[in-house]
């Protein structure tokens, strides 16, 4: 069942409300990045904050440098590089929010960007200074989410970043292997000759 409200004054719609029971749920409502390799864990997927089956992180921990936000704000923010809202996220980070915020899942704003394919909004967090090898809780980084997305334009630039395509649990070059990917293989090894 669809449902809606206001955060941070924007509208949302979607199959869980983000300010209960610590957010998402997952890929049934698609508000977080769900890629198909990290998609089935053992015990499901509950985002409520806590370290659970699902990998997820804690996002009130002091490994998080949004620990001290409200979870509405984080979630709003997430909403903001979600849709590619790059002014509006660019504001939200001008007034404090630090660029690495984890929500629940461990994602930062730069994989959740990437994974919603919105190259503006990954530039300008490169940009800013986002970490380009932070690892979510399910072992996923924004290089990752690139190639399953099958966005060259997007892993060109965090690898020119100087992203790592190795990290994570699966490496970004296994991705392309493992979903027939010959033209994300090619950007890959583009940069590893480089």
């Amino acid at each position: 069942m669809a449902r809606e409200g206001t955060i941070l004054g924007e509208p949302w719609m979607g199959a869980c409300d983000p300010r209960e029971n610590g957010g998402c749920r997952g890929a049934m409502c698609g508000r977080e990045p769900m890629c198909g390799f990290g998609a089935a864990v053992a015990g499901g997927i509950r985002h409520n904050g806590r370290v659970g089956d699902a990998g997820e992180v804690d996002a009130m921990s002091d490994e998080n440098p949004g620990a001290h936000l409200s979870a509405e704000v984080i979630e709003g923010t997430f909403d903001l590089a979600r849709e590619g809202r790059t002014g509006p996220l660019g504001e939200m980070l001008d007034a404090g929010v630090p660029i690495d915020t984890r929500n629940a899942r461990g994602d930062t704003l730069l994989i959740v960007a990437t994974y919603a394919e919105q190259p503006e909004t990954v530039a300008e967090l490169l940009r800013r200074g986002a970490d380009v090898d932070a690892v979510n809780g399910m072992g996923q980084t924004a290089v990752a989410c690139a190639v399953f997305r099958k966005d060259p334009v997007v892993l060109r630039g965090l690898l020119e970043a100087g992203a790592n395509p190795d990290l994570g649990s699966h490496t970004a070059a296994q991705i392309a292997d493992q979903f027939g990917m010959p033209e994300m293989k090619a950007v890959l090894e583009e940069f590893s000759r480089g």
